[in-house]
């Protein structure tokens, strides 16, 4: 199902209900996300799509390694479907398994399965950059780095697989925190 409206088009009923099957939103909360999207999508460009700058101002990552990656399967553009879909999965109310299978895509920069020592130290980083009150040694960030591939490499092959990812993220769901979001004009 693809959600690709002219701007200011509204949402059928049928539109609505196939969405609340597919996420975790409910019936009152896909106009109110329709709303916001429209808000987005028209930022720039009246276009009824958003596009990898609109996203990256409207949440206030410019130049972050996440908008890019989150923009890495969508020909640089969200429709409204695809809008839905990864806000469930961002969301704090979406499934774990969304979310473990979300963040991993985003942590596995060349998409080849598994996160390498030096993928880890672009996110690492990118999030240092991101975060202008915390500066970290190289020193520092390679102990970090080490420190993550003792606990969560358990075959100590020096990648983390989805597997070895997913049971780390179980017992430690914090480690998803810094890619979930609150949208509190749902409640």
């Amino acid at each position: 199902m693809s959600l690709t409206k002219k701007y200011g088009e509204t949402l059928s009923n049928n539109e609505i209900e196939q969405l609340v099957k597919v996420t975790g939103f409910n019936e009152e909360q896909i106009p109110k996300l329709y709303t916001f999207y429209k808000k987005i999508a028209g930022s720039r460009i009246k276009d009824g799509i958003i596009d990898n700058v609109e996203f990256e101002q409207a949440l206030g990552l410019k130049g972050s390694i996440f908008a890019e990656r989150l923009f890495k399967d969508n020909n640089e553009e969200l429709d409204f479907n695809e809008f839905c879909m990864g806000l469930n999965s961002f969301a704090s109310s979406g499934s774990f398994e969304d979310r473990l299978k979300l963040t991993f895509s985003v942590y596995d920069i060349n998409g080849d399965g598994g996160i390498d020592k030096s993928e880890l130290k672009l996110l690492l980083t990118s999030c240092l950059k991101d975060n202008f009150r915390l500066t970290l040694t190289e020193e520092d960030l390679q102990k970090i780095i080490n420190k993550t591939f003792e606990q969560i490499d358990t075959d100590n092959d020096g990648r983390i697989d989805y597997n070895e990812y997913a049971v780390y993220a179980r017992k430690n769901p914090r480690i998803m925190d810094n890619l979930s979001i609150t949208l509190p004009f749902l409640n």
